[in-house]
């Protein structure tokens, strides 16, 4: 009896981690709320199909422009994690650094497995879609990388749509899919890592009482589990950094995480910090080749994506590229959003400012 009450206590200090560390994780969505418009630069193409679809379209982390996508972020974390001061640095942090990059590299957890650091898990998958916004609803770099170099149009989102966006799914679960909203952080920003930090020291009662617990009575089960815990808590913050280089795109993100944990005792795979993305909002799309048929990305040109269902009564405006004729655009516009139902002033069509020609 006296080992189940231990063991019952470990595990209600597990839970009582993932719950401080899923209010956290809230507050850094509803911290990133804006308090005025953001704006998606895309083709004329993309507008028409986001208009008739009334969805956008997540793409998958791997598939982005920068090939430093959550890889920056990983850095960051383990130099924040080393230097962070704990008394159990050796027995907790230091093994929790080798950890962390298994969720984001298979090889790196298959080569941990072997050294067995996953005793009970048999694989993890991580997926991350995500979709981008500018602060700017006339921004020239803007215009050039994403709105067809010109040609495209910036749509208009009322602030309210970035507060929490929950998709409900079929049953009763209470962990539904979730798109994160994040303003993203730049490396040459001061006090860039201070983050992290706040997370870490946010829950670190919690895992100091676990890990004192857990090294008294020489649970080291509940250790590991404790760090993968901490570790899928981190990783929705992951896609919130990127590098100096791409600051001038002032963005904010909305993005889907799914983290899958399959065991090797045979039980059902465990989804955290949200429940699985149906599939039936998966799909994959293939991107663009050039006139030669030689495939322009040096990725796979076979793009996952999510789909995320939208109210067309988010929609504030929407801007016409400077390097088209505003009249004739807005003309074609018009007559989608009538196809639509939508009141002709619901959404309001103005023109770039910019003197820009493709």
């Amino acid at each position: 009896m006296a080992d189940n009450r231990l063991l019952q206590k470990a595990d209600d200090l597990i839970q009582e981690f993932v719950i401080e560390a899923k209010k956290i994780l809230e507050q850094a969505d509803s911290s990133s709320v804006p308090t005025k418009n953001l704006y998606h630069y895309t083709s004329f193409s993309n507008l028409k199909r986001i208009i008739n679809n009334k969805e956008l379209s997540f793409t998958h982390y791997r598939h982005l422009n920068d090939p430093m996508e959550v890889k920056l972020a990983e850095d960051m974390l383990d130099s924040v994690v080393k230097n962070h001061y704990s008394p159990y640095k050796n027995i907790f942090w230091d093994d929790f650094r080798r950890i962390f990059p298994c969720f984001l590299d298979k090889e790196k957890f298959n080569a941990a497995k072997k050294k067995n650091h996953f005793t009970t898990i048999e694989d993890i998958n991580l997926d991350i879609y995500t979709f981008s916004f500018c602060e700017e609803p006339d921004h020239l770099p803007a215009w050039r990388w994403y709105g067809g170099n010109g040609t495209g149009v910036a749509i208009g989102f009322r602030p309210d749509y970035f507060k929490t966006q929950e998709i409900k799914t079929e049953g009763t679960s209470n962990r539904p899919p979730h798109a994160i909203n994040i303003k993203v952080r730049y490396n040459d920003e001061p006090n860039f890592d201070e983050e992290l930090k706040k997370y870490l020291e946010l829950t670190e009662k919690t895992i100091n009482d676990l890990v004192d617990f857990c090294s008294r009575n020489q649970f080291e089960l509940f250790l590991k589990e404790l760090q993968s815990r901490l570790a899928s808590f981190l990783l929705p913050l992951m896609a919130g950094f990127k590098d100096k280089g791409y600051k001038e795109e002032k963005e904010h993100r909305l993005y889907y995480m799914e983290c899958k944990i399959t065991f090797n005792n045979g039980d059902k795979p465990y989804f955290f910090p949200f429940d699985e993305i149906p599939e039936k909002r998966k799909d994959v799309r293939q991107r663009k080749t050039t006139q030669d048929g030689v495939c322009l990305p040096y990725v796979d040109p076979n793009i996952p994506y999510v789909k995320h269902p939208i109210s067309l009564e988010d929609i504030t405006e929407i801007r016409v590229g400077p390097s088209v004729d505003f009249k004739c655009c807005k003309k074609e516009i018009m007559k989608l959003l009538e196809k639509q139902g939508l009141n002709k002033d619901g959404i309001k069509i103005k023109p770039s400012r910019k003197h820009y020609r493709a």
